[in-house]
């Protein structure tokens, strides 16, 4: 197994690639359905790691905007 980057053109390029032409009758249902599951699973987790990144963000602006002097931020730290 080789480590290709996961880039734009190579995910659609394996979205767009016809598995059953190139497979057996009996193994191409098997593995489509199994990279019809992962293509989720990596849609799911650009979505994940999208909200991460406005959730990373939103706390940036809230530390420049001086939320670490109010009151409670520091029990808030302590309760993670």
């Amino acid at each position: 197994m080789t480590d290709t980057p996961m880039t734009p053109e190579r995910e659609q390029e394996i979205r767009t690639l016809d598995l059953l032409e190139l497979m057996s009758d009996r193994a191409a249902p098997v593995i489509s359905g199994h990279l019809a599951s992962l293509l989720g699973e990596i849609d799911r987790l650009r979505a994940r790691v999208a909200e991460l990144e406005k959730d990373s963000s939103f706390l940036a602006a809230l530390e420049a905007a001086g939320v670490d002097n109010w009151e409670g931020y520091g029990d808030a730290c302590e309760a993670l």
